[in-house]
Order: C-alpha cells, then sequence, then structure tokens
C-alpha cells in the first residue's frame, strides 16, 4: 500500500472532495452534500425540537449557515461533525419560543416519529388496541416530557450520544466541552431520566 494514499474513510473522503469542489467554484456540488445529509439534520433537529415543523425551519437553517460558512471550512473536522455542530447551535437558539409555539401543534394524521413510524394508526391496524395506545401514548408522552424537562445542557448530551449514538470525542468536537464533561452531564442526565421515568418504564 502506498504510504501517502489518503485511507480516510469514503463518505468523509466524498464529503471532503465535494466541499473542495464547492470552495472550487462548483456550486452544485453544495446540492450533492445537502441531499446526503439533510435527513439526518432534520431528524436531529426533530428530536431536539419535537415539532416537525420547527425541525424543518432549523435544518434549512443549518444548511443556510452551512452555505454560508463551507468557504472556510478548513477540514479540521468531518462534515458530519461540522453540520451537526451549526445543527446544535441552531437549534439552541430556538428553544427560547418554542414550548408556547408546540402548544398551539395538533397531530396531522400523517405524522410520524424520527424513524418513519407513523403516530397515528391506519384503519384497521391490530397492533393499536385502545389498550395498547394509550400505553404508547403514555410511554412516549413520559418520554418526551422527561427529555425536554431536562436542562439544555443535558439534553443535547443525552440526544447526541444516547440517541445519535455519538462517540464522546465526537460530541466533544460538536458542543465544544471535554469528555469529562460529557460523561458528568450525561450521567447526572440519565439518573434523572431514570427517576422520572420509573413508573413508566
Amino acid at each position: 500500500m502506498n504510504r501517502n494514499e489518503d485511507t480516510s474513510p469514503l463518505p468523509e473522503r466524498q464529503d471532503h472532495d465535494l466541499i473542495r469542489d464547492f470552495q472550487a467554484g462548483n456550486a452544485s456540488s453544495f446540492d450533492r452534500l445537502v441531499v446526503k445529509h439533510q435527513d439526518m439534520i432534520y431528524n436531529l433537529c426533530l428530536r431536539f425540537l419535537g415539532s416537525a415543523d420547527e425541525a424543518d425551519d432549523a435544518s434549512q437553517e443549518t444548511f443556510v449557515k452551512a452555505f454560508r460558512g463551507l468557504k472556510g471550512f478548513r477540514f479540521a473536522s468531518s462534515c458530519t461533525t461540522w453540520l451537526y455542530r451549526i445543527a446544535v447551535n441552531t437549534c439552541k437558539n430556538r428553544m427560547s419560543s418554542l414550548a408556547n409555539r408546540m402548544k398551539k401543534k395538533s397531530l396531522s394524521l400523517d405524522a410520524a416519529d424520527p424513524d418513519g413510524n407513523r403516530l397515528v394508526p391506519e384503519p384497521g391496524d391490530e397492533k393499536w388496541s385502545p389498550a395498547v395506545l394509550a400505553e404508547r401514548n403514555e410511554t412516549r408522552q413520559a418520554i418526551f416530557s422527561a427529555v425536554a424537562g431536562l436542562s439544555e445542557d443535558q439534553r443535547i448530551i443525552v440526544l447526541l450520544a444516547d440517541v445519535e449514538g455519538r462517540p464522546y470525542e465526537e460530541i466533544a468536537e460538536i458542543t465544544g466541552l471535554n469528555p469529562g464533561t460529557i460523561k458528568s452531564r450525561l450521567s447526572r442526565a440519565r439518573q434523572v431520566l431514570k427517576t422520572r421515568l420509573k413508573e413508566v418504564l
């Protein structure tokens, strides 16, 4: 093997190639980055904000900011980590007025969770008996309320670590926190969730 050959993971190399093309003046390369990462960013925003409309707005805002900043991308981190950082900061900036707006939202018949599962059953779906539906709804609401009730700093760590499955090193890049602080906050957040969800789970 050539020692000078770039052995970085293929997806990251593809991202960096697209960024270099964009920086060289090929605007369509940014469109390809958006197509590749838009679902990932939308799902993160949805889990963080709890509203499909808010998640859609936040993910669009994330890519607007990415477009403006991509010329200055220095390849010090992966494109994924960089986009996550922008998305997390965008979501944090939207949190102040979200609570009041979310109270006015209603569940549409086509609503789905981040994994694409319908939140409203199809007619005749036996998995959605009144008892099962009530139990699932109670559990879902309890989990959402418990996570939403965490401090903003704890919520970010829980979403990135336990929902997104990001390693501590990447979470450190996204949040600017050191791994020790991340582990400490995650431990406290898990304990809070365990206590709050003890009766439900």
